[in-house]
């Protein structure tokens, strides 16, 4: 039978050999730097090639609907101006046809705007939902491939209010995505 002394005091050392190797563990975890970064996402979406694609294409939709308002709104303007310098000589009938116009016009145009504004966000998400997928699917394999165990996205007014040049990856990010690393 072993002696009760000598079983506690092998308790102990056991004990002891663990506690300092979760000591040594925690102190290498503490002393071994991970690799954090982060990436400035408003020059990532206004320098990544697709998203400035995309951009343009949006632009370039919501000018031709512009200038379709701003047709609408010429067309309003002439009736109005014919309106104030007319209308003294106008029956009354005629007046309340050229407003009866005036009003259907002004409709129309608020119709109009507010179709381009639910097309417009429509064609946003259509356009830049496929970017954005890109760009997280491939920040997990440039995260993975530099061996940043953090990778941070910042917003303008956002979380990330101050970061080493070192760890800001934006550009190094951008020219992975251009294929040019």
């Amino acid at each position: 039978m072993a002696n009760p002394s000598s079983t506690h005091n092998i308790i102990i050392y056991i004990t002891a050999v663990l506690a300092i190797a979760a000591l040594s563990l925690s102190l290498f975890q503490f002393f071994i730097p991970q690799k954090i970064a982060f990436v400035e996402s408003n020059v990532l979406l206004a320098e990544y090639s697709e998203s400035k694609e995309a951009r343009e294409e949006i632009n370039q939709r919501i000018q031709e609907w512009q200038a379709n308002i701003n047709t609408l709104n010429g067309e309003l303007e002439t009736l109005n101006t014919e309106l104030v310098e007319k209308a003294e000589g106008w029956s009354t009938s005629k007046r309340e046809g050229h407003l009866a116009k005036m009003q259907q016009k002004q409709q129309e145009l608020a119709r109009y705007s507010s179709a381009v504004n639910q097309k417009a966000t429509e064609l946003e998400t259509e356009l830049m939902e496929p970017v954005y997928t890109s760009i997280n699917n491939r920040i997990k394999a440039f995260g993975k491939e530099r061996g940043y165990k953090i990778v941070f996205g910042t917003v303008q007014g956002g979380n990330i209010l101050y970061g080493e040049d070192a760890v800001n990856v934006t550009w190094d990010f951008i020219n992975y995505l251009e294929g040019q690393e």
